[in-house]
């Protein structure tokens, strides 16, 4: 076996193992970069591809499960302990309901950083992804585009 060459535009081994690993994840390189580098010890890892430019790993770290979403240059859009629909206050429940044809993708709970927001929920409408912020109460804080 020869030594010292790598795949073309790799420099390092390190880089070939990185673009391989993504490759067979079925990820672009740079949100499983991001990913592995923000969560180093992440076990059970499954991707999604939410859209050309969005991707969602769920994985457990810490006995918890857990997910995240990941932009195409590795920035993480959101992440946080996930939680099974059937866990949602019951106002939450029927605000989704009306608010898309598509049932709910992914609830996540826990702080993030500046973001206090007790329920973060990825959900599709007219085939736009939306972050939905809600209180503990069940109320609609922001709807943002991801």
């Amino acid at each position: 076996m020869m030594s010292g060459f790598f795949p073309l535009g790799c420099s390092s081994r390190q880089e070939a193992d990185l673009i391989n690993s993504s490759a067979n994840a079925g990820v672009v390189v740079g949100a499983y970069s991001g990913f592995t580098q923000r969560f180093p010890n992440a076990q059970s890892v499954e991707w999604e591809t939410l859209s050309s430019s969005l991707w969602e790993a769920r994985f457990t770290q810490n006995q918890e499960a857990m997910a995240a979403w990941l932009r195409y240059d590795g920035t993480i859009a959101d992440q946080g302990r996930l939680l099974a629909p059937a866990e949602l206050p019951t106002a939450i429940v029927s605000f989704l309901t009306t608010y898309s044809e598509n049932p709910t993708q992914t609830v996540l709970t826990g702080q993030n950083g500046s973001d206090n927001s007790p329920y973060r929920i990825l959900v599709q409408q007219s085939g736009v992804w939306h972050r939905l912020l809600f209180n503990g109460n069940g109320q609609l804080i922001s709807d943002s585009i991801l």
